[in-house]
């Protein structure tokens, strides 16, 4: 059996989850937590045109957005926001500026 991740909730989620029901953000953490600490890159799809710095998941109508730091066993969960939203250009460029700094932490 693999080694479990360590999900990392990056501080910039809290402005996300700040336009998301209370009732909602306990469920999508919950969830997220559960299943991206097990097998993140079989969860999610890889994010076309972001050289796989960045997957994608589905929780109901919101779109999670993740990188995975496989040497450190973590998954850092950037994004959480409607789908309408969350693939604006300029929104995913700064995602996978966010997905480049920190993987060169590792």
């Amino acid at each position: 059996m693999m080694a479990p991740y360590k999900v990392v909730w990056h501080q910039n989620i809290k402005k996300d989850f700040a336009k998301i029901p209370a009732r909602l953000t306990e469920s999508i953490v919950t969830s997220i937590e559960h299943k991206l600490s097990s097998a993140p890159e079989f969860l999610g799809q890889p994010l076309k045109g972001t050289a796989v710095q960045l997957w994608r998941t589905v929780y109901s109508q919101y779109r999670i957005i993740y990188t995975i730091q496989a040497q450190a066993k973590e998954v850092w969960v950037l994004s959480v926001m409607k789908r309408e939203v969350v693939y604006r250009n300029a929104h995913i460029q700064s995602l996978v500026h966010l997905a480049v700094a920190i993987q060169k932490r590792f």
